[in-house]
């Protein structure tokens, strides 16, 4: 039978009895599926997939559940509740490393749970959070209740002042630091950048320079209502570029759009950490609290898959989101994309095995140093 001759030519073999069904796995090349697929005497044939344990929180704020959900939230949601449910791999971005570019982060807050910690802040700012922009993002990024990516470690690169306001040079700075850091790390790492300001080359070629050298940058489209196109680092094609939606799936009135929207994530009224204590909680609205919905999917998608490369997971982000679930898009070229957690595990299978039922049958010079503000 072509199904046993098969199997006595395969590698890694490993056979089931009637007890479940006769069959087998097997690792084989598209020769032999082939003819076992043709086979009368095979049932089915399909592929090996890699399964993985899945964690669940039933304590999580809206944004988290509207990640992990393909469909809308439950009519009369309320914003300020910590009472969602969130599906998320269990690898939940364990070995990756999120830096975030902003105004600091709290490190001792009790959600971060010691995976924080400031490793650069600019001249002349003080070496932890004193506006609370950067501990919420860290929250959503990777907070123990608040986060997407809840084994993720986060580091703190403070180039935004109290006010929240900072300069190019300064954000560029702070991109090479994380650009470093990365490399010594030679761990996967994303770069969250919840800030931006007008459109600037230089900052455009430090974006795609951190692409280039392997990092993943996920950047704001900005909360002026306008195209995304005028607004560094929003408008660099390399990084990825979110835009804001409500609890109702409406594109928020300042989001802005565009083309260079790569896709939508939550943030309106989202809970995260706070800086007047270590347990302190803050609700924020902005693109600013919708990127790191973005940077901890990336986080967790690249603790499942360590070798994937930055287009790469580019793709895979845009390929997950669910399609047309957002109402209020402002403008026709504005992709209606909202982001979505759940990898099939069919779609990490790399081997080539197959079960068988065999049941019959950086450097740039600036003229100017320009404002950057937060998003």
């Amino acid at each position: 039978m072509v199904a046993e001759s098969t199997a006595s030519d395969a590698t890694s073999v490993l056979s089931f009895n009637q007890t479940v069904f006769d069959g087998y796995s097997a690792e084989l090349d598209d020769d032999c599926v082939a003819k076992l697929i043709a086979s009368a005497d095979v049932a089915w044939v399909e592929e090996d997939a890699v399964v993985r344990i899945s964690g669940s929180q039933t304590n999580a704020p809206w944004g988290l559940s509207r990640l992990s959900s393909t469909t809308t939230l439950p009519a009369n949601s309320n914003v300020n509740s910590l009472t969602f449910d969130y599906t998320f791999n269990d690898e939940a971005g364990s070995g990756v490393d999120v830096y975030v570019i902003d105004t600091g982060i709290r490190v001792t807050h009790q959600d971060y749970q010691g995976r924080a910690e400031m490793i650069f802040s600019l001249p002349g700012l003080a070496k932890t959070d004193d506006n609370g922009h950067g501990s919420h993002v860290s929250g959503t990024i990777a907070g123990n209740i608040f986060g997407v990516a809840k084994k993720a470690s986060l580091f703190g690169i403070k180039v935004m002042d109290a006010d929240g306001s900072g300069s190019t040079s300064g954000i560029i700075q702070g991109i090479q630091v994380a650009m470093q850091a990365a490399a010594q790390s030679n761990r996967p790492s994303v770069i969250n950048m919840s800030i931006g300001g007008a459109g600037s080359r230089a900052l455009d070629s430090a974006a795609t320079a951190a692409v280039n050298a392997g990092m993943f940058v996920v950047v704001a489209a900005g909360n002026d209502a306008v195209d995304a196109g005028n607004d560094s680092p929003a408008r660099a094609p390399a990084a990825i570029t979110v835009g804001a939606m409500n609890i109702v799936d409406r594109v928020s009135t300042f989001s802005n759009f565009g083309a260079s929207v790569d896709i939508f994530a939550p943030g309106e009224d989202i809970i995260s950490c706070g800086i007047t204590s270590d347990t302190d909680v803050a609700s924020l609205s902005g693109t600013s609290m919708a990127t790191p919905h973005i940077a901890g999917l990336v986080a967790l998608l690249a603790s499942q898959q360590p070798d994937i490369t930055p287009a790469g997971m580019s793709d895979l982000i845009k390929s997950l989101g669910t399609s047309n679930a957002l109402r209020g898009l402002p403008s026709r070229d504005t992709v209606n994309l909202l982001a979505q957690n759940l990898l099939p595990d069919s779609g990490l299978a790399t081997t080539s095995t197959s079960l068988i039922s065999t049941t019959a049958a950086v450097t740039t010079k600036t003229a100017e140093n320009a404002t950057t503000t937060l998003n």
